[in-house]
C-alpha cells in the first residue's frame, strides 16, 4: 500500500469514528433578509472538534471526492442533524429554514428523494423549511441527473439554491434548464464589488437575471457595513457574512426548548 493510500485509508477510519465517538457536529449562520435583516433562515455547516488539534474546519478533513462512500456518509450525517435542528426550532416556535450543501453527484443519486422524504417524515418536518445547496463550480454532473434530481425534490416540496453562483460553467445554461428558488452570489463578487466597477457590474447582472427567472438571491460573504450598503442597493434579497453573524453552535436553550421524537 503507499503511503498516500494508507494516509487516505487512516483518515477515513478516523473520520467515520468521529461521527461514532460524537466529535462532528453542526455550526450554523443565519441569513437575513433585507432591508428588516430577520432572520430568514441558518445554513448548515459541518466542523470536527478532533480531541488533538481542536476545531477542524471542512477543508482540512472533507474527502477530496465528496462523491465517495465517504463523502456520502458525511452528506447524510449533515441532512439528518439540521433536519433534526430545524424541526427542533419549528417546535420552538422559531420560523426560520436550514440549508444543507450537497455534492451534485449525491444530488443526483436517484435514491437522495427518498432520503429526504424519510428524514422529513421522521423529525416531522414540513419539506419548505430545507433547501438544499449545489455548488455551481462542482457542478459536473450529467444535466439530465440534475434536472430528473431537482424535479424529484421539488415534488417534496424541498426548496433548492445554487451556490457560488458565477463561477463555475456554462452558468446561464444550467439556469435555463434547471429550475433553482435561489442563487447566492459568490463572495469574490461581493466582496469585489465595493472597489471594482466589474465585479459590481457582474453582481448586479446576477440579481436581475435571477430575479427575472423567478429566483431570491442571496449576497454571500457580507462583511462589512460598506458591502451590506452595496448589496443591498443593487436589490439582493437575502444576506449572509461575518458581518451580521459569525457561524456557530446552537444556543443551549435552542437545544433545551424542543426535543424530536
Amino acid at each position: 500500500m503507499s503511503d498516500s493510500t494508507a494516509t487516505t485509508l487512516h483518515s477515513a477510519i478516523e473520520l467515520l469514528e468521529a461521527i461514532e465517538d460524537d466529535q462532528l457536529r453542526l455550526h450554523y449562520q443565519a441569513i437575513f433578509t433585507v432591508p428588516a435583516r430577520r432572520i430568514d433562515s441558518f445554513e448548515a455547516l459541518l466542523r470536527w472538534q478532533h480531541p488533538v488539534h481542536g476545531l477542524l474546519l471542512p477543508m482540512s478533513f472533507l474527502p477530496a471526492d465528496m462523491d465517495s462512500g465517504l463523502g456520502w456518509v458525511l452528506t447524510n450525517f449533515v441532512l439528518e442533524e439540521a433536519v433534526r435542528a430545524c424541526a427542533n426550532w419549528q417546535r420552538s416556535g422559531i420560523r426560520a429554514g436550514v440549508s444543507v450543501n450537497v455534492s451534485p453527484g449525491r444530488l443526483a443519486d436517484e435514491f437522495l428523494p427518498e432520503h429526504l422524504a424519510e428524514l422529513l417524515d421522521r423529525f416531522e418536518l414540513d419539506a419548505r423549511w430545507l433547501t438544499i445547496e449545489m455548488t455551481e463550480s462542482r457542478c459536473d454532473v450529467d444535466a439530465d441527473d440534475i434536472r430528473r434530481a431537482c424535479v424529484a425534490l421539488a415534488s417534496l416540496g424541498v426548496r433548492l439554491s445554487i451556490d457560488d453562483f458565477g463561477t463555475g460553467e456554462a452558468t446561464l445554461t444550467r439556469l435555463r434548464h434547471l429550475q433553482f428558488d435561489q442563487v447566492k452570489i459568490d463572495r469574490c463578487f461581493v466582496a469585489g464589488a465595493v472597489d471594482d466597477a466589474t465585479d459590481r457590474r457582474i453582481a448586479s447582472f446576477a440579481t436581475d437575471l435571477a430575479h427575472s427567472l423567478g429566483m431570491t438571491v442571496v449576497a454571500e460573504g457580507v462583511e462589512t457595513s460598506e458591502m451590506l450598503d452595496l448589496v443591498i442597493d443593487l436589490g439582493v434579497d437575502l444576506v449572509q457574512g461575518f458581518h451580521l453573524h459569525r457561524p456557530r453552535e446552537l444556543e443551549p436553550h435552542w437545544r433545551s426548548r424542543a426535543t424530536c421524537r
